[in-house]
């Protein structure tokens, strides 16, 4: 009677914990091949037995306990049948899983794409390069700022966010978290003095995106325009921060405007922050020079949040990257210049030019600087 029962309650259960750890833990499609598999071990094995029995002294009594005790059978077969089709909805839900475990470098590259024309994430995307930092140099780089690819990143890459989560949208971020209102406000403030604006100033903002942070000089301001290729980011500073017609936004390339522009004796100051890094030294030094040549009246341009050259050593070797690249502006945090380099060329373009320094407790003090440019008529005139 003993061997009986032990005959076929002993594998089911066993059977029945195998395959719960199987396909709990097993990566898929393991867990339910799994549990597939043992389910049918224990049926061959506990009919075997049964045959056995069967054919011994014992058979009457095993055929009589069977028989008084087949419900307690089905309903055990009952709970495998559910135990089955919770296998299978545990290894789509692992499987989901899985899928998010392996695609990290998928979604890097989508991230780095979109970060090659809006502010970078630092932090971030200099430590998903280190985790990858035996890759081949190719491998680690986003595709060309100008081709479709990174076009199409950027545009869809914002749309990922909440529409009111505006520093996650642009990269104004810092380990993946929005960065605090006081680095904002230290941001505000540097543009505002170092630019002098004023009450009657028209400001071109060349790579707006979103406009949340150019929103906070409004007040400054007489007039404003942004410029900025991404229709999506368009569309949240026209929904979000366009309160009167004294802002307008343009679609557009921030080199291609610069040349194009119908108008340019229009503006009074321009502002290029956290972009520029991702302009190649010559289309960047090329944006500088049409800024003086075209825009007579633009007495001040600031270039904020400009990767330092002096400081990429000490940068990536804290977060143990290896494979980096100081002069190509498809690269997570793109071109490093060093503040001389940078102060000489534009001096040879028209301006006289300066670097300025946020404070240490900065979020991107330790690497970053920016450079302010006026014209012979205007320095000294403003902080």
């Amino acid at each position: 009677m003993i061997r009986t029962v032990l005959s076929d309650f002993l594998p089911f259960m066993v059977a029945v914990a195998l395959a719960a750890v199987g396909f709990l833990y097993a990566p898929p499609p393991l867990g339910l091949v799994g549990l597939v598999v043992v389910g049918a071990a224990y049926s061959v094995y506990s009919r075997l037995l049964k045959w056995e029995y069967y054919l011994s002294e014992d058979v009457r009594e095993a055929r009589y306990w069977l028989d008084r005790n087949k419900y307690v059978f089905v309903g055990f077969k009952g709970a495998f049948a559910v135990l089955l089709v919770g296998a299978l909805y545990t290894n789509h839900k692992q499987n989901d899983r899985y899928l998010q475990i392996e695609a990290p470098l998928a979604e890097s590259m989508k991230e780095w794409t979109a970060a090659a024309l809006s502010q970078v994430d630092d932090e971030e995307l200099t430590r998903r390069q280190g985790k990858r930092e035996d890759m081949d140099p190719q491998d680690t780089v986003a595709p060309d700022p100008a081709g479709p690819e990174d076009d199409h990143a950027h545009k869809v890459f914002p749309k990922q966010f909440e529409r009111d989560d505006f520093w996650s949208q642009i990269k104004r971020t810092v380990n993946g978290k929005p960065v605090s209102e006081e680095d904002i406000e230290l941001i505000v403030s540097q543009i505002c003095d170092q630019l002098a604006l004023a009450p009657g100033d028209h400001l071109l903002d060349l790579g707006c995106g979103n406009a949340a942070l150019a929103s906070r000089v409004f007040d400054h301001l007489a007039r404003y325009t942004g410029v900025d290729f991404s229709s999506y980011l368009l569309e949240i500073a026209t929904e979000y921060f366009s309160p009167d017609e004294s802002v307008r936004y343009v679609e557009a390339d921030a080199a291609d405007y610069v040349k194009c522009c119908d108008q340019p004796e229009d503006f009074d100051k321009a502002l290029c922050y956290g972009c520029m890094s991702y302009l190649s030294r010559e289309d960047l030094l090329g944006l500088i020079g049409t800024l003086h040549d075209r825009f007579p009246k633009v007495s001040r341009v600031f270039l904020g949040n400009v990767p330092d050259r002096a400081k990429a050593a000490e940068f990536f070797a804290k977060r143990e990257v290896v494979n980096y690249d100081l002069d190509d502006p498809r690269s997570p945090i793109g071109v490093w210049w060093d503040p001389e380099e940078l102060t000489t060329a534009a001096s040879s373009l028209g301006f006289s030019a300066q670097v300025v320094r946020m404070p240490e407790h900065f979020c991107g003090a330790a690497y970053r600087f920016d450079l302010l440019l006026t014209r012979a008529q205007d320095v000294g005139a403003g902080t």
